[in-house]
Order: structure tokens, then sequence, then C-alpha cells
């Protein structure tokens, strides 16, 4: 079994530089604990934080185990931290009865902002319908008609906001979610039409199904992509994700992919 001093050494290794929190009941005593008196294992504990530079967050004037008639009260249970900011140590008046005091640990989070994909949408049917609408004269001035294309291209370019894990769009789906939007915000003025009701069920059935179909489509060209590339580090990440053995050594994957325990 490892010491306690190895399994802290061992704990900050895992945590590398990601935030660390640990609140254990150690029963060791140092002075700098509010103790009478330092044992080795104190000792050696005390150690370990300092080297480890774990930042100690209790208040020792509030201890947070409650003594009987011939011990006094004392602070067995220790909060250490590492890569944290700002933390708020508190002993609460709350044992449930045990012989601990329940102790309240705050720390300030702030939620990362979620990673958009931009979309962009061209709908070259109708840049095929406005260009019809041109006069059908040859092109005297051919940087004109480039940029007359390009205007063209872009007035009927559309830009949508999704989430990470959105499947890539198409303008169908596009517009069945257009649709869908729009139906919606009708049927919340009017809850009880019942053919705007069907309707957003119509539509929901088929902005899964295509969504569905975009899948396979996209994993279709995904696979076509790697073709007679599978010795390529995109081929192995692809083929080790499909089979779920991601983050595995080479042996292990081979053989989960094989059907053989390793």
């Amino acid at each position: 079994m490892a010491t306690l001093d190895a399994l802290l050494q061992r704990i900050h290794r895992i945590a590398g530089r990601n935030p660390l929190l640990i609140g254990v009941d150690f029963n060791s005593q140092h002075t700098d604990w509010g103790y009478r008196y330092t044992t080795a294992r104190g000792r050696r504990l005390w150690t370990t934080i300092q080297d480890l530079r774990l930042t100690t967050h209790n208040n020792f004037l509030t201890p947070t185990r409650i003594g009987n008639s011939v011990t006094m009260d004392t602070s067995p249970d220790l909060t250490l931290s590492c890569s944290l900011k700002d933390i708020s140590w508190s002993r609460t008046q709350h044992t449930l009865g045990s012989d601990h005091y329940i102790i309240a640990i705050q720390i300030p989070h702030t939620p990362q902002r979620p990673r958009l994909l931009t979309h962009i949408l061209i709908h070259w049917d109708a840049i095929r319908s406005a260009r019809r609408e041109l006069p059908n004269t040859p092109i005297q001035d051919i940087d004109h008609w480039v940029s007359s294309l390009l205007d063209d291209i872009t007035a009927h370019t559309q830009k949508i906001t999704t989430p990470p894990n959105t499947p890539t769009l198409d303008t169908r789906l596009a517009h069945l979610w257009e649709a869908h939007h729009s139906i919606l915000e009708r049927w919340k003025r009017q809850k009880h039409n019942r053919t705007l009701r069907r309707r957003l069920a119509t539509l929901q059935t088929q902005i899964t199904a295509h969504a569905e179909e975009l899948c396979r489509s996209n994993w279709g060209q995904v696979c076509n992509s790697i073709a007679g590339n599978l010795s390529t580090k995109a081929g192995g990440c692809v083929i080790y994700g499909s089979c779920g053995v991601m983050g595995r050594t080479k042996t292990t994957a081979e053989c989960a992919m094989a059907g053989v325990p390793a």
C-alpha cells in the first residue's frame, strides 16, 4: 500500500497542470495545523505539501474536529489545492451527528463559451435565376462580368452559426430549419392550433431524417478521403475512433479491433 506522501505525489503527477482540489481527513499532527506537537507522519506530510507547492486553505483558528474530555479540538481535515485561485474555505456549524464539522468550499467558475461553427450556404438555384434575368449579350469586359458574378454569389450566400455537434448543413436542411422556426413562432401565439402542431411534427421528422442522411453522406466522404491512406495518422485516428479504442496503447487497440482480449 502506498504511503500518504507517495499517494499525494502520484495524484499531483496525474493532475499535471489541471486544477487540483484535495480534501482528506489526514489525521496527521503538525504544529502549523494547530496541534501542540509534530509527529513523524505529520512532518512527512507537511514536507510533501511544501515540495508539491500545494496551498492549504484551512483556518486553523476554527478546528474541523470536536475534541472530547481529554483531547482538544483539532484540524485533521485539510483542504489542499493546486492551480486554483480565489477559493473560499469555511467551517459550518453542522456535524450531522459526527465529531467532524461540515466544510464549505466555494470555487469560482467561469464556464467556457461554446465554440460555434459557421456554415456557408450558397443558394445556387437563386443565383442561376438571377443570372438568367440579365441581358443575353456578349461579355465585353471580363473584369466587370466576374465582379457581377461575385456580387450575385455574395447576395445569395447565407451564413448560419451552429454548435460543434451540429451535422454539416446544406440548403435543404437550412430551409427546413427556417420553416420549423417560423411555424414554431406562429404556434407559440396559437397553441391550440392543431394544424400548426402537425406541421411542426412533420418538419421535425423531415429534419431528423435529412440530418441522418447528411451524416451518412459525410461519413462516406471521410472513408473515401482515407482510402489508400490507412497508414497515415488521420487514417489511424478514424479507425481507432470508430472502434472505440482511442487513447489505448497500440497493442491494446489492435487486440480490441480483432476482438481478442488484451
